[in-house]
């Protein structure tokens, strides 16, 4: 019982210490610098996020865009060989 109560004890007394080191003058400006700190440098990485979203968005965009030109071309390819084909039938036939 005797070492549950200095270890309850201990650890009161770290909290309160803690509480007390916060409120002092001198850690109240430090306090306040870590915030703002805290605070520029979430601000930092939600711009960070959206900025790579943003990257994200135009580079699927051209992705889409090679994709489009590609199945275009295989059907331009497809078109040129069927003309080809019909004029090989044409020429056969005169």
């Amino acid at each position: 019982m005797l070492n549950v109560k200095s270890s309850h004890s201990r650890g009161h007394g770290l909290a309160q210490s803690l509480q007390q080191a916060s409120g002092q003058p001198g850690n109240r400006r430090l306090s306040s610098s870590r915030n703002s700190r805290s605070a520029a440098l979430g601000s930092q990485l939600g711009i960070a996020l959206v900025e790579a979203m943003v990257a994200v968005v135009i580079f699927s965009i051209g992705i889409l865009g090679i994709v489009a030109m590609q199945a275009r071309s295989t059907q331009m390819m497809t078109d040129s060989l069927f003309r080809a084909q019909a004029s090989q039938v044409a020429t056969e036939l005169l």
